[in-house]
């Protein structure tokens, strides 16, 4: 629920300005969720080609109010991939969905994204090792005994490592 309001601050970025959803407009916006800000300067901490993954709210790639946000990452950066995760993955501390991105700075900004033809790894994790309590959950039999692995210790019901491989074939 935090806001940056500070219009200094806001001056010094795009997406601190107004939008009509996909070019900057005159005139800064009253105050800025601090994530969008965060992926702004993210992608401008890199090099040209240099590549950065971050967590972002689920918001920031689906509400249609964002929208100017989607188009200014892909403007500024390659998306490389990216990974919806489950509620569960930040609970007990935080509900909100989110999603991991992989991103690779572009060395000019390009304004036809829709000619861009880079491609984009995307998976979907259902769950990661552990609910929302932070418990572990372990992959079972149709019975319900937890699996073990060669060690003898249960194995942990979590698609990232699948993810993971997946991602570094298609890579």
């Amino acid at each position: 629920d935090l806001k940056v309001d500070d219009q200094d601050i806001l001056r010094q970025y795009d997406l601190g300005h107004q939008w009509d959803g996909t070019s900057k407009q005159p005139g800064l916006r009253k105050s800025v969720p601090p994530q969008q800000l965060f992926i702004e300067r993210s992608i401008q901490f890199l090099k040209p080609g240099g590549m950065a993954g971050i967590v972002t709210p689920d918001s920031i790639l689906t509400n249609p109010s964002e929208k100017f946000i989607r188009y200014w990452i892909l403007r500024h950066a390659k998306v490389i991939a990216s990974v919806k995760l489950p509620r569960a993955t930040f609970e007990p501390d935080t509900p909100t969905k989110t999603h991991l991105m992989l991103f690779e700075r572009r060395s000019q900004p390009i304004n036809d994204i829709a000619k861009s033809n880079h491609k984009t790894f995307t998976a979907e994790a259902k769950v990661v090792g552990s609910d929302s309590n932070n418990d572990p959950v372990f992959l079972r039999t149709q019975e319900g005994d937890k699996i073990l692995g060669s060690d003898g210790e249960p194995l942990l019901d979590d698609d990232l490592p699948a993810i993971i491989k997946a991602f570094k074939e298609w890579y």
